[in-house]
């Protein structure tokens, strides 16, 4: 995930929602070399009010290499999902590249 800076993004969360702890999933590609999506959860602890607007600008701070990213709060925790950019090289290898 070069240009996700996840442990930034989690001492923010941590700082501000007390979160302590994360989990990651990942879908990769059909060569299993780089991730295609990626989802990272949040757990927060419960009735924890969350302020999406200063959350999506933590995100944007800290995102930097993806297509398009887009997070949701539910049930205690915050969803984060990635979804990266896909292109081939010359010998039909997928290489992940940045829009930035």
């Amino acid at each position: 995930m070069f240009g996700v800076n996840l442990s930034r993004i989690y001492m923010e969360i941590a700082r501000q929602y007390k979160c302590q702890r994360f989990d990651v999933h990942s879908d990769m590609s059909y060569l299993g070399t780089s991730p295609v999506e990626t989802l990272i959860e949040f757990r927060l602890p419960e009735n924890t009010q969350v302020d999406q607007v200063k959350l999506g600008k933590i995100f944007d701070k800290h995102i930097s290499n993806v297509r398009y990213f887009n997070f949701m709060v539910e049930n205690g925790s915050i969803y984060l999902m990635l979804h990266f950019n896909k292109k081939k090289n010359k010998f039909g290898i997928d290489y992940e590249y940045s829009l930035n």
